[in-house]
């Protein structure tokens, strides 16, 4: 199958690294694949060495009359280079730039939209005449994002399948050692280590984590330390947290790592993975590279992340924004190591066996496949 797919964002996110290994998956599975992104993006210059065609030339994220048709005319012209047997865009832009040329040349290839994003589809007449007329399945990473879009739409008009993200687990985990930070740390072997990875923007959520420390009894406190790493936002950094975990009084209880070159070897040490996150979160990578080291994971019940790590199998959920919540989570793992060590075991059979991403570019495959037959039946 000739695959084309199209990823058009500026920075590097969870959207462009999913884009990306399913592109790598339609290629080892034997299709032929042409991704599409962004001129002088971060995808763009990771695809400089991928094994599949890529074609990143052009910047369809700007609407002046000049780049709009310079962006038609070279989309018609490597779909008619290509020959695409499916059309998959991910992204705003490749969505309308692949239905417009699509009408213009007369095409009747399928297009499928990929949603790997959190927000709710802009409620116009434009946007219900791309889904109802000019697009013929839709794939969601996340049923919450499927419910967002059947809201909008009332009944959503295209056919549509919710798919995990996949994740090689063994490629990214395996051989891994340790980093050695728990002894560096001179915390003793009953201590919980418990680690957050991710950037210090308000949306991870962080904050919450640090209320819910002080909400542990002393006793409970002194047993637990958290590691925070990742880098500073354009809206907060290390320091605003510092300053909160001193408020709070949980300061002599948290490290700030800074931004890791090479997550795995501290994922490798923690006793549990901690996701904070207050909105986003579509695809949940690190919950998925967490379980991979089948530690057990604590996350807030936002978007994908309850669908991922499954609350009392591979981990405990809370409510958005409740540090009480996530504090009696903290106390269920600090107490129940049998559970850490049963749920972390399960997490690391799920990631490897059901959200592996051989499993997901299967059932996309299929997907591609059903719409295919379907659209050759209204012939």
């Amino acid at each position: 199958m000739r695959i084309l797919l199209t990823a058009y964002v500026r920075f590097s996110n969870a959207l462009t690294w999913h884009t990306f290994e399913l592109a790598g998956g339609f290629h080892r599975a034997g299709h032929e694949v042409l991704l599409l992104c962004q001129r002088g993006s971060p995808l763009a210059k990771r695809l400089a060495s991928a094994p599949f065609q890529t074609h990143s030339d052009f910047n369809l994220n700007r609407a002046t009359p000049r780049d709009v048709i310079g962006g038609l005319r070279t989309m018609r012209r490597v779909l008619r280079e290509f020959k695409p047997d499916i059309l998959n865009p991910h992204c705003p832009p490749g969505h309308s730039y692949s239905a417009l040329v699509r009408l213009l040349q007369g095409s009747r290839v399928p297009l499928i939209r990929t949603i790997a994003d959190p927000r709710p589809p802009q409620r116009n007449p434009i946007n219900f005449w791309l889904h109802r007329h000019h697009t013929d399945g839709v794939l969601f990473t996340t049923q919450s994002s499927l419910r967002r879009y059947e809201n909008t739409f009332n009944q959503f008009p295209s056919r549509a399948k919710v798919i995990l993200p996949g994740f090689r687990a063994r490629d990214f985990s395996d051989e891994i050692k340790p980093s050695g930070l728990r002894q560096r740390l001179g915390l003793k072997e009953t201590d919980l280590l418990a680690g957050v990875i991710a950037r210090m923007s308000p949306e991870k959520g962080q904050e919450v984590l640090l209320e819910a420390l002080s909400l542990l009894e002393p006793s409970e406190r002194e047993s637990v330390f958290v590691v925070i790493a990742g880098e500073d936002s354009r809206e907060r950094g290390h320091r605003d947290l510092q300053a909160l975990a001193e408020r709070f009084g949980v300061h002599r209880r948290i490290q700030f790592l800074g931004k890791l070159d090479d997550v795995r070897p501290t994922m490798a040490e923690l006793d549990v993975g901690i996701i904070t996150s207050t909105r986003s979160e579509a695809i949940c990578r690190v919950g998925l590279e967490y379980m991979s080291f089948g530690k057990p994971v604590i996350t807030s019940d936002v978007n994908i992340l309850p669908e991922v790590v499954q609350d009392g199998v591979s981990g405990w959920t809370f409510r958005n924004r409740d540090a009480h919540g996530l504090a009696k989570c903290l106390r269920d793992c600090l107490h129940h190591p049998d559970k850490r060590r049963s749920y972390g075991e399960r997490g690391r059979e799920i990631v490897r066996g059901a959200l592996h991403l051989d499993h997901e570019v299967e059932e996309t495959l299929a997907f591609y496949q059903e719409v295919m037959a379907a659209k050759r039946r209204t012939v």
